[in-house]
């Protein structure tokens, strides 16, 4: 079964849309089909060279490039992703909470993620101060 596109429910202009909103990018000026399929063009691959989507996803709606990337990227370099898992296991429950609000928070748009992050480690830091 082919499930490559079986979540793909953005037409391509929402794509674009997401795409700039989660990088803070102006909306490109870009043509679109009736149906809200991007038309490609070279005004297309020209935004494309600038902002470095992944086009599989922008046109397709297919995220397997992307999900193929990240995960090449942390095979070959896990240490990072590795540390935090680490670190996150060490944390208690009520810990792990503080830091799932956090990431909530940032998702859900209320606070930038350095923010929300600062705010847990706060909290993290007065619950082990009682604990102690």
């Amino acid at each position: 079964m082919n499930r490559s596109n079986k979540n793909n429910v953005m037409s391509a202009r929402e794509r674009i849309e997401a795409f700039c909103e989660w990088f803070d990018l102006p909306i490109p000026d870009l043509m679109y089909e009736p149906d809200g399929d991007i038309r490609i063009n070279e005004t297309f691959f020209k935004w494309c060279d600038e902002e470095q989507p992944c086009i599989d996803w922008i046109a397709t709606g297919d995220a397997k490039a992307m999900a193929t990337a990240y995960r090449q990227k942390y095979q070959c370099d896990g240490s990072a992703l590795s540390d935090f898992k680490k670190t996150v296991r060490k944390l208690d429950p009520i810990e792990r909470d503080a830091i799932h609000m956090a990431v909530s928070l940032h998702l859900e748009g209320t606070a930038p993620l350095d923010q929300a992050l600062e705010v847990a480690k706060n909290a993290i830091d007065e619950i082990r101060a009682k604990a102690a």
